[in-house]
């Protein structure tokens, strides 16, 4: 009796320990972190930056993130402000015309701002960069995003949930 209490309390323990150990170290603020170096690396890797390029490279991209950061935490305010506290949020059912008009709108102006700011930036990467590795910098962009969202997809056991399976279909 007690050796079998014994086996079960040490084996709920070894769970738990490998149920900890897996977990990321550092919670969202260090995995953003860590996604935010894999992207430097990522994008250094594909460009090929001389240290001279790399030099005048990130300051410029650094500071276009953070406009691009800025203006969707901007975005995202003004889409929460829409919604009032404690009632539902509005689908396009829900809406009045007006009410969709001015959600319109607000999108195009907000996707306006971004083409602005991407712009903005063309110019800027092309004073520090020769054009085509501008234009790789938008290729790697895209496949690091691909790459992190694959990643992402195809690591659900390591974050604690089970892959999808695939449903095997069986004559009888």
């Amino acid at each position: 009796m007690n050796t079998l209490k014994h086996t079960i309390v040490a084996g709920v323990i070894l769970l738990g320990s490998l149920t900890a150990y897996a977990q990321p170290k550092g919670g969202p603020a260090n995995r953003k972190k860590q996604i935010e170096a894999r992207k430097v690396a990522f994008i250094t890797s594909e460009l090929n930056l001389s240290p001279e390029e790399a030099q005048v490279f990130w300051p410029v991209y650094n500071q276009a993130q953070a406009e691009r950061k800025a203006l969707r935490e901007k975005h995202k305010t003004m889409r929460d402000i829409k919604v009032k506290e404690g009632e539902p949020k509005k689908t396009l059912d829900t809406m009045t015309d007006k009410e969709l008009e001015e959600k319109m709108e607000y999108m195009m102006v907000h996707e306006q701002a971004e083409l602005d700011l991407k712009k903005k930036y063309l110019k800027k990467y092309k004073e520090v960069l020769p054009i085509r590795k501008v234009a790789k910098l938008y290729q790697a962009e895209k496949k690091f995003k691909k790459k992190l969202m694959s990643d992402i997809r195809g690591s659900g056991d390591q974050r604690g949930h089970m892959p999808e399976r695939k449903r095997i279909r069986t004559r009888f």
